[in-house]
């Protein structure tokens, strides 16, 4: 879903359903980096870190993700997470994933 917000893309363009979950299990989408490069560094790695295949290589719960979450700031020290449009309940969400097992 972040992905899909910061790029206004989704990670696996694919022509039918059958397709985009076969995308979700063998593929990597194309790096966030690489369709915002605007975006800081930190938000781009914590956002694909999240698409991982292995639950080993996601973040282990949601206070991690809200821990990195707080770090990302613009060059001049605001949120970035705010400047990206993205950051009025970004903890609400993490701690709904989490409840829900998807970052577990």
């Amino acid at each position: 879903m972040a992905y899909e917000l910061l790029t206004g893309q989704q990670p696996f363009p694919k022509a039918t359903p059958q397709a985009v979950l076969v995308a979700h299990a063998v593929e990597k989408p194309a790096p966030l980096a690489e369709r915002r490069p605007d975006l800081p560094p930190l938000l781009s790695t914590t956002v694909m870190r999240l698409l991982e295949k292995r639950p080993d290589d996601r973040p282990q719960s949601a206070e991690e993700v809200i821990r990195i979450l707080d770090g990302v700031t613009t060059p001049s020290g605001g949120s970035a997470l705010v400047a990206a449009g993205v950051g009025v309940g970004v903890g609400a969400v993490a701690v709904a994933l989490a409840d829900a097992g998807r970052l577990r």
